[in-house]
């Protein structure tokens, strides 16, 4: 069932994912995407693919799981965009402070176990002195390639041969 046509038959029915939002369609509709978004989190990360023993699927690896890790919002752990908050005083820790940190250390663990999940044994436990998603993703691009260049390598490795021209054929 196309996108559009789920969330329209949730709305229709009554199905409310959040508080009642009477009289705010647009809440309700931006809470019923949110809860889709959620629902389809598992199939996100069932599409990818496991990185073989041999590494032969890097390339596609990476671009399967750099997808999925920014439709959960998690990519900036990897990237490096998303950073431990700084504190204005170490000395006086807030609670607010404390907790953020400990939000940012818990989404750095889930993240971290995302990427474990699809790593054979042997290159997950050559990455576990790196405490952080972006070291373990950084030895991994350093090893392996940067995911970048192996994608344009394998692209040009599957585009269709040029069709042959008849002044090319004498």
């Amino acid at each position: 069932m196309p996108r559009i046509h789920f969330l329209l038959l949730l709305v229709a029915t009554g199905y409310r994912p959040c508080p009642d939002p009477i009289g705010k369609p647009t809440v309700l509709l931006q809470c019923v995407i949110l809860q889709y978004i959620i629902m389809s989190l598992p199939a996100l990360l069932t599409a990818i693919p496991h990185l073989q023993n041999d590494t032969s699927n890097w390339a596609i690896f990476t671009m399967y799981f750099q997808k999925a890790m920014e439709a959960m919002h998690c990519w900036g752990h990897f990237d490096g965009t998303t950073i431990c908050p700084i504190l204005k005083d170490a000395a006086h820790l807030t609670n607010v402070e404390s907790q953020t940190i400990k939000e940012w250390e818990k989404e750095g663990c889930a993240v971290q176990y995302h990427l474990s999940r699809w790593l054979p044994d042997h290159i997950f436990l050559g990455l576990i002195n790196h405490k952080t998603a972006k070291g373990r993703w950084d030895q991994l691009a350093e090893e392996l390639g940067q995911p970048a260049q192996e994608a344009s390598r394998m692209e040009g490795l599957t585009r269709e041969p040029p069709a042959a021209t008849a002044e090319g054929s004498s």
